[in-house]
């Protein structure tokens, strides 16, 4: 049996939608963040020491990690049962896990052998992962379930 068309529809668009994605991602700095991310990655800075600085930043990378993983669960659901959009949605976030990691780390190089370096790739971790945090619960919040 033939697959519906608005399934076939899904696997024509959901590649370029990826696309998309990972484009608004890319085009998306720290300094547009929403105040609230900013803020979550300020209240960090409080600290007396690096090390405080450090314990809070890993805490709140785990934390939107630990949120994100739910939410891009959600969003396999979302696009269907079939191995084709989990597999999708993996390899976007892949994709995305590379933008994040070569992104802070070119925040970062301008002050390689200081202490700072780990506090900038943190606080830089922690913006584009919940930018895509919030990104991945817009989205599947406006695609109807499969």
């Amino acid at each position: 049996m033939a697959p519906r068309p608005s399934l076939r529809l899904v696997y024509l668009v959901a590649p370029a939608m990826l696309l998309l994605i990972a484009i608004s991602v890319i085009s998306t700095t720290m300094t547009n963040t929403p105040a609230t991310m900013q803020r979550s990655t300020a209240d960090c800075t409080r600290g007396a020491t690096d090390t405080r600085i450090n314990q809070c930043l890993v805490a709140r990378i785990h934390a939107v990690r630990t949120a994100l993983t739910s939410a891009l669960e959600r969003e396999g659901v979302t696009l269907g049962t079939g191995s084709r959009p989990t597999s999708m949605v993996a390899r976007a976030e892949s994709d995305f896990e590379r933008y994040v990691r070569t992104q802070c780390l070119a925040q970062a190089n301008p002050y390689r052998g200081g202490s700072i370096v780990p506090i900038i790739f943190g606080r830089c971790e922690v913006a584009l992962l919940s930018q895509r945090l919030m990104y991945v619960r817009h989205v599947s919040a406006l695609v109807p379930p499969y």
